[in-house]
């Protein structure tokens, strides 16, 4: 149960919230939020269907996006001399392009992933 986590963490802080698991490609969450947690989420999507991120990011009705991507191996090392840094923050960079409706990004230093803010204007109708 990956979501009790997050639900206990929000629950203590008292912060309103709504966390679910659910299979964002065919049926992308329709809510009203202040912050979206694509933890890990776009380079799975990006297997599944290469456009998978890039709608998903178009449509959430999200203030700020978190997106994440991991930056080690699974033998903890980092990938490749930076070569995994290098390539996910390129990926970034064309998902920022392709949604077309991200203000600004900022990088935050967490260990071992790379993160980013994505601040969004409103989704297109």
């Amino acid at each position: 149960r990956p979501l009790h986590t997050v639900e206990a963490f929000l629950r203590l802080v008292g912060q309103p919230h709504r966390a679910d698991a659910r299979d964002v490609v065919s049926s992308p969450p329709t809510d009203v939020a202040d912050v979206a947690l694509l933890l890990k989420l776009v380079t799975t999507l990006d297997r599944q269907d290469p456009d998978a991120a890039t709608r998903l990011l178009r449509t959430l009705r999200v203030r700020h996006a978190v997106v994440s991507f991991t930056a080690r191996t699974l033998g903890g090392r980092a990938g490749r001399a930076g070569g995994m840094a290098r390539t996910y923050r390129a990926r970034l960079e064309r998902l920022v392009v392709d949604a077309g409706r991200v203000r600004d990004v900022a990088e935050v230093a967490v260990p071992n992933e790379l993160v980013f803010v994505l601040a969004l204007e409103p989704p297109r109708a």
